[in-house]
């Protein structure tokens, strides 16, 4: 990145974490302070009585702002309707961001976060601990897959959002053998499943294109991230969801690639006012 580039965004950031997170200067400090030791310390995002854990990494802590700063699922607009004690499965869950953002709207919330990555998974646990809402989240160091039993899962140690079945745009890291289960069995521990969100790294495609569109009778809304995979597209996500009664209500492609995205899908009825 040029320096110039580097020092827009080093400005960017921090007028992020002003506006977003308790505590501003101390999460500046502390990720200065990892920089120049070339480290990468472990902060602790707080918002009220949320606190999310993650290592001070470029890769590790922009979803952290992606969900708080930039509020990317528009959580408010989306869920505003789901009603009392809602069941979510949060799918690449990360080091929590988004089951805690969604906590923060939904006190009454039950929340299965799956996260495939030994180390993340470590992390999130810890944000969902520091938050007090283990007794809402429920923590699974597993992959949510077509296959029940082991994955071999590229895993880089240090929350990479990009960490997947394939490594992707590049990204490398250690080949290493994880837990699974099917997406039938992660409805099946929840109960009740009103909202589904996926953020895969591209396995979206197997997992939602594969599973029994009866699953799905039972869920108001879903929100996936879409990835670029050769021989998918999102037009196949659309058509799954609209046989089983969920429209696309809202589809926000990534600038500078559209065949990667953000898209959410809701069932009727759906005040569709805009995000």
């Amino acid at each position: 990145m040029p320096r110039a580039e580097r020092a827009r965004h080093a400005v960017h950031r921090a007028r992020q974490t002003f506006r977003t997170f308790d505590h501003p200067v101390r999460l500046l400090a502390g990720a200065a302070a990892g920089k120049a030791r070339g480290t990468a310390p472990d902060l602790v995002f707080r918002i009220g009585d949320v606190g999310v854990t993650a290592p001070a990494s470029e890769g590790a802590i922009f979803p952290i702002y992606e969900v708080f700063a930039e509020d990317v699922y528009r959580l408010g607009w989306f869920t505003r309707d789901l009603g009392d004690g809602p069941g979510v499965l949060d799918i690449g869950a990360h080091v929590g961001s988004f089951s805690l953002a969604f906590l923060r709207l939904h006190r009454d919330a039950r929340i299965a976060a799956y996260e495939a990555s030994p180390t993340t998974a470590s992390y999130l646990r810890r944000s969902v601990e520091t938050s007090g809402a283990a007794g809402s989240v429920s923590c699974h160091a597993e992959a949510v897959s077509t296959v029940a039993g082991h994955i071999d899962f590229t895993d880089n140690d240090t929350c990479s959002p990009m960490n997947g079945l394939t490594a992707r745009h590049g990204h490398t890291g250690q080949l290493t053998r994880v837990p699974s289960i099917t997406l039938a069995t992660a409805f099946a521990r929840l109960g009740r499943v009103d909202l589904v969100k996926i953020d895969a790294e591209g396995v979206e495609y197997d997992l939602v294109l594969t599973s029994d569109p009866g699953l799905w009778s039972q869920v108001s809304r879903a929100v996936l991230e879409y990835h670029q995979v050769e021989g998918n597209s999102r037009d196949q996500l659309v058509d799954f969801f609209a046989a089983t009664g969920l429209r696309e209500v809202a589809h926000e492609p990534m600038l500078g690639n559209p065949l990667e995205g953000l898209s959410w899908f809701a069932r009727e009825p759906f005040a569709d006012t805009g995000p």
